[in-house]
Protein backbone atom coordinates (compact mmCIF):
# COMPACT_ATOMS: atom_id res chain seq x y z
CA UNK A 1 0.00 0.00 0.00
CA UNK A 2 2.81 2.19 -0.62
CA UNK A 3 4.82 1.88 2.46
CA UNK A 4 8.57 1.05 2.05
CA UNK A 5 10.32 -1.01 3.83
CA UNK A 6 14.30 -2.10 4.33
CA UNK A 7 15.72 -5.26 5.89
CA UNK A 8 18.04 -6.49 7.98
CA UNK A 9 19.62 -9.59 9.69
CA UNK A 10 18.30 -12.93 8.96
CA UNK A 11 14.07 -13.07 9.02
CA UNK A 12 12.52 -16.62 8.72
CA UNK A 13 12.74 -16.48 5.12
CA UNK A 14 15.52 -14.55 2.97
CA UNK A 15 15.19 -10.86 2.52
CA UNK A 16 14.65 -11.05 -0.97
CA UNK A 17 11.84 -13.41 -1.00
CA UNK A 18 10.40 -10.52 1.99
CA UNK A 19 11.52 -7.88 -0.50
CA UNK A 20 9.11 -9.12 -3.53
CA UNK A 21 6.46 -10.28 -0.57
CA UNK A 22 6.00 -7.08 0.03
CA UNK A 23 6.23 -5.88 -3.63
CA UNK A 24 4.03 -7.84 -4.70
CA UNK A 25 1.31 -6.39 -2.04
CA UNK A 26 1.94 -2.68 -3.31
CA UNK A 27 4.66 -1.65 -0.93
CA UNK A 28 8.89 -0.78 -1.63
CA UNK A 29 11.52 -2.51 -0.65
CA UNK A 30 14.82 -0.65 -0.84
CA UNK A 31 18.45 -1.49 0.54
CA UNK A 32 18.76 1.72 2.14
CA UNK A 33 17.52 3.64 4.98
CA UNK A 34 16.59 6.99 4.59
CA UNK A 35 14.05 9.86 5.83
CA UNK A 36 11.65 8.43 2.74
CA UNK A 37 11.59 4.95 4.61
CA UNK A 38 8.66 4.12 6.70
CA UNK A 39 9.67 0.34 8.44
CA UNK A 40 13.40 -0.99 9.07
CA UNK A 41 12.58 -4.82 9.76
CA UNK A 42 15.56 -6.07 11.63
CA UNK A 43 15.90 -10.01 12.71
CA UNK A 44 18.32 -11.61 14.34
CA UNK A 45 22.17 -10.10 14.03
CA UNK A 46 20.89 -7.10 11.91
CA UNK A 47 23.51 -4.59 10.87
CA UNK A 48 24.34 -1.77 13.14
CA UNK A 49 24.48 0.81 10.53
CA UNK A 50 20.93 0.61 9.02
CA UNK A 51 19.91 0.52 12.81
CA UNK A 52 21.80 3.50 13.60
CA UNK A 53 20.12 5.12 9.91
CA UNK A 54 16.77 4.41 11.08
CA UNK A 55 17.41 6.21 14.41
CA UNK A 56 18.95 9.13 13.07
CA UNK A 57 16.03 8.98 10.56
CA UNK A 58 13.33 8.31 12.86
CA UNK A 59 12.29 5.50 10.92
CA UNK A 60 10.11 2.80 12.79
CA UNK A 61 12.61 -0.35 13.62
CA UNK A 62 10.23 -3.67 13.66
CA UNK A 63 11.51 -7.30 14.82
CA UNK A 64 9.74 -9.83 12.97
CA UNK A 65 6.95 -10.39 14.73
CA UNK A 66 6.05 -6.72 14.79
CA UNK A 67 6.28 -6.67 10.60
CA UNK A 68 3.47 -9.70 10.45
CA UNK A 69 1.20 -8.29 12.77
CA UNK A 70 1.70 -5.15 10.68
CA UNK A 71 0.78 -7.30 7.53
CA UNK A 72 -1.41 -8.88 8.97
CA UNK A 73 -3.29 -5.82 9.92
CA UNK A 74 -3.65 -5.18 6.24
CA UNK A 75 -4.71 -8.76 4.99
CA UNK A 76 -1.28 -9.74 4.20
CA UNK A 77 0.24 -13.33 5.73
CA UNK A 78 3.71 -13.64 7.11
CA UNK A 79 5.55 -15.98 6.10
CA UNK A 80 4.02 -16.18 3.36
CA UNK A 81 2.19 -19.39 2.67
CA UNK A 82 3.55 -22.05 0.60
Amino acid sequence: DGLTFVFTGSLSTTRGEAQAHVEAHGANATSSVSGNTDYLVAGENPGRSKRDDADSEGVPVLDEAGFADLLAERGVAWPPEE
